[in-house]
């Protein structure tokens, strides 16, 4: 299951480290151009002994296998430090008329007209 919090709520640190602990899947929706404060180990986790560890707040956490971080922000372009961009995978999901119109026009041509559809 995925667990879902928001950026500024007051445990989220504690919420990060549950997750990191047991592997589970974290939602931290609404972050703002910057990271909330204590995320950065968990980005770029170190090696440990016995695997990856992370760094949130002042404590060294194991990461657990299957720990999956997500992150969405409000804004259309966010403006990250470079860093930021270096440690994870940013995705722009925003959806745009022209874009629409393809996607449309696609799948009209592949039920409406599939020999038009192939040879494109």
């Amino acid at each position: 299951p995925v667990r879902v919090v928001r950026a500024g709520h007051a445990k989220l640190l504690g919420q990060v480290t549950a997750a990191v602990r047991r592997g589970g899947t974290l939602l931290i929706e609404d972050v703002g151009n910057e990271l909330p404060l204590g995320l950065e180990g968990v980005l770029r986790p170190a090696s440990g002994v016995d695997g990856q560890v992370a760094r949130i707040g002042r404590s060294d956490v194991d990461v657990a296998p299957g720990f999956r971080l997500f992150m969405t922000c409000p804004s259309q372009h966010p403006q990250f430090l470079p860093e930021v961009y270096i440690w994870t995978t940013v995705v722009n999901f925003t959806v745009t008329f022209p874009g629409l119109v393809d996607q449309l026009l696609s799948v009209f041509l592949r039920v409406e007209a599939p020999e038009v559809d192939e040879r494109l």
